[in-house]
């Protein structure tokens, strides 16, 4: 991840859906996504399968690449394209569940991010140093 001061960034619990992983990415990145699931067609998704078939499809592929960097977390700096590829579709997919399933999207609050209890290490960093914003309109798990 390239820190980019301009950039508001969220960080997305993934762990209320079965996949280990706190990705940080742009806000703008969720938004894009959001506007996308909620404006285009059902059929353009999964080749005319549409939202849910992608949801659960994703889920699945979500946790078992989850499986594979728990098991083995030197694939995320072997295979960099394959972490990133992961982290992103983490986002998606947690966009995704928030349009099926209409719910809030988990994010975590900044405190929480930057005030771990010390024991407490990622298996994977890659953040760079880049913390999360805080938006007043959007809730956060705290």
């Amino acid at each position: 991840m390239r820190k980019n001061s301009k950039e508001k960034y969220s960080a997305v619990s993934m762990q209320g859906l079965g996949i280990d992983a706190l990705v940080l990415t742009p806000q703008a990145n969720i938004d894009k996504w959001f506007n996308k699931f909620e404006s285009e067609p059902d059929l353009i998704w999964a080749n005319g399968k549409g939202k849910k078939f992608l949801h659960k499809s994703l889920h699945e592929t979500l946790k078992h690449e989850d499986f594979v960097f728990t098991v083995n977390p030197s694939i995320a700096d072997t295979n960099p394209k394959r972490w990133s590829k992961f982290m992103d579709d983490c986002v998606v997919f947690a966009v995704l569940n928030s349009v099926v399933k209409d719910e809030p999207m988990l994010l975590l609050h900044p405190s929480s991010y930057t005030n771990r209890d010390p024991e407490f290490k990622f298996a994977i960093d890659k953040s760079e140093g880049v913390i999360p914003t805080l938006f007043e309109s959007i809730p956060c798990l705290q």
